[in-house]
C-alpha cells in the first residue's frame, strides 16, 4: 500500500511541477502581449496625431481658399488632394 501512496505522490508533485512551469510561461507570454500592447498603443497615437495635424491643415487651407478663393483655389484643390491620399494611405 505504502509503494501506491508513493506511486500518487510522486505523479502529483510531477503534475503541480508542470502546472508551475505552464503558469510560468503563460506570465510570459502575458507580459510579452503587454509590451507589444504598449508599442502598438504609442504607434496608434502618434498615428492619431499625424492625423490631427492633417485636418487642421486640411482647416487652414480650407479658411484660407474662402479668403482669398481665386488664389488659393487650384493650389489648395492639389493640397487637399495629397492631404487625403495621405491619410488614406499612410
Amino acid at each position: 500500500m505504502s509503494v501506491n501512496i508513493e506511486m500518487e505522490k510522486k505523479y502529483f508533485q510531477q503534475k503541480i511541477h508542470d502546472l508551475e512551469e505552464r503558469n510560468r510561461l503563460l506570465e510570459q507570454h502575458l507580459r510579452l502581449l503587454e509590451e507589444k500592447n504598449k508599442k502598438q498603443q504609442k504607434e496608434l497615437d502618434l498615428q492619431k496625431d499625424h492625423v490631427k495635424r492633417l485636418q487642421e491643415s486640411v482647416g487652414s487651407w480650407k479658411r484660407k481658399a474662402k479668403e482669398q478663393p481665386a488664389q488659393y483655389n487650384l493650389y489648395g484643390k492639389a493640397m487637399m488632394e495629397e492631404v487625403i491620399i495621405r491619410i488614406c494611405f499612410k
